[in-house]
C-alpha cells in the first residue's frame, strides 16, 4: 500500500495525522501548530533518511549520536514548550528568550520560565532537574544492561536502600490528588 500513495501521499498522511493528533490534543492554535510543527519534523525526517545516513556517515559514531540526540532534545523541548503555552504568542516567547537565550544567563532563563506558568516553584524546578540529572546517571551506569542486572551485584542492604529511597521519592513527590485525567477535560 505504501508504493501506490507514494512519498508525497505518505507527507499528506502524515500532516494530516498530526495535525488532527494536534487539534484532539486541545481545540486551540496553540495545539494545532504543535501537531503541525511535528508533523512537519516526521515529514522531514521520512524525505530526507538517505542524505542524512550520507551525512552522519562522515562523523564517528559516539559524535555523530550525541549531535543526533541534542538536536532531537531541542526539538522536543521546543514541541513541548508549545503544549504548555497558553498561546502561540507565549510560546514563542519562551522559546526565544528562555530556551534559545536571547536575554541573558541561565538564572533568568530560570526565572522567565517560572514566570510563565510551568507550574513550578524554584524547589521544584530544581527537584526536576536532579531527577532528569539522576535518570542519565541511571542510563550511563545502564550502558546494554538492565536495571535490576546492574542493582543485582550490589549486597542486599544497597539494593534495598534503593528500593525505598525510590518509593519515598514517588510518596515525597508524586501528585496524588488530581483526580481528572488530562484527557477527560476534552
Amino acid at each position: 500500500m505504501m508504493r501506490r500513495i507514494g512519498m508525497r501521499g505518505r507527507v499528506i498522511a502524515i500532516l494530516i495525522t498530526f495535525t488532527i493528533s494536534g487539534l484532539w490534543h486541545g481545540a486551540s492554535m496553540v495545539f494545532l501548530f504543535w501537531g503541525i510543527f511535528n508533523g512537519i519534523a516526521l515529514s522531514y525526517e521520512m524525505i530526507t533518511i538517505k542524505s542524512r545516513k550520507k551525512f552522519w556517515a562522515k562523523f564517528s559514531p559516539v559524535t555523530g549520536k550525541f549531535i543526533a540526540v541534542t538536536i532531537t532534545f531541542i526539538f522536543t523541548v521546543m514541541s513541548f514548550t508549545f503544549g504548555r503555552a497558553n498561546n502561540l504568542a507565549e510560546g514563542f516567547y519562551i522559546i526565544k528568550y528562555s530556551i534559545l537565550g536571547m536575554k541573558g544567563s541561565i538564572y533568568q532563563l530560570m526565572h522567565h520560565s517560572l514566570k510563565l506558568n510551568l507550574g513550578m516553584t524554584k524547589t521544584q524546578f530544581l527537584i526536576a532537574f536532579m531527577a532528569v540529572i539522576l535518570m542519565e546517571l541511571i542510563q550511563y551506569v545502564q550502558r546494554g544492561r538492565s536495571v535490576s542486572e546492574v542493582i543485582q551485584k550490589y549486597p542486599k542492604i544497597i539494593r534495598w536502600s534503593i528500593y525505598y529511597l525510590f518509593v519515598w521519592m514517588i510518596i515525597s513527590f508524586g501528585v496524588f490528588d488530581q483526580t481528572n485525567f488530562i484527557y477527560f477535560q476534552f
